[in-house]
């Protein structure tokens, strides 16, 4: 069994441009779109056979937008395992933990690079807490060289707090 661990999908009418996004996030050209169809297409040549597919809200306001497009591309797609996303100032957080794991998403996605904040803040501990009361995996993006958001010692200090 193959699985792609860490596959961005987005909307078809926002795949090209959040790709476009990523690339100059990171000053790498994206050699695919974000699309789901492309995706599977690809995957297949190799044989891949599962797919943990996330997103990640930059703003707190796109929290529920996010999470509906990964819901239902799972449910459309047997070999989807979806990840969740939630933003460190999206009010109602511990509801939407609660509706993701009732769909079946697995786990949350974290990007405190794009989301501008820092792994371990305090702020983030109520959080923490509430995925791990649903049950949730945290996939966070770490240890960005040109920020200190996710560097190793800040992630060893929420596991270390957050076990």
């Amino acid at each position: 069994m193959i699985i792609d661990f860490h596959a961005h999908i987005y909307p078809e009418k926002i795949a090209e441009k959040a790709s476009r996004v990523i690339g100059e996030f990171y000053d790498l050209p994206m050699c695919y779109n974000g699309n789901v169809q492309r995706l599977l297409e690809s995957g297949s040549q190799i044989n891949v056979t599962k797919y943990i597919v996330h997103s990640t809200a930059t703003k707190p306001e796109q929290v529920e937008s996010i999470n509906n497009f990964i819901i239902s591309e799972t449910q459309k797609h047997k070999e989807f395992i979806g990840f969740g996303t939630i933003h460190p100032e999206y009010q109602n957080f511990e509801s939407e933990l609660e509706r993701i794991k009732k769909a079946g998403l697995k786990g949350i996605k974290l990007h405190a690079d794009f989301q501008k904040f820092q792994m371990d803040d305090e702020k983030m501990d109520k959080i923490y807490e509430a995925i791990k009361n649903q049950g949730l995996i945290v996939l966070a993006h770490a240890g960005d060289y040109r920020f200190d958001f996710s560097s190793p010692k800040r992630i060893a200090n929420v596991i270390k707090k957050h076990p």
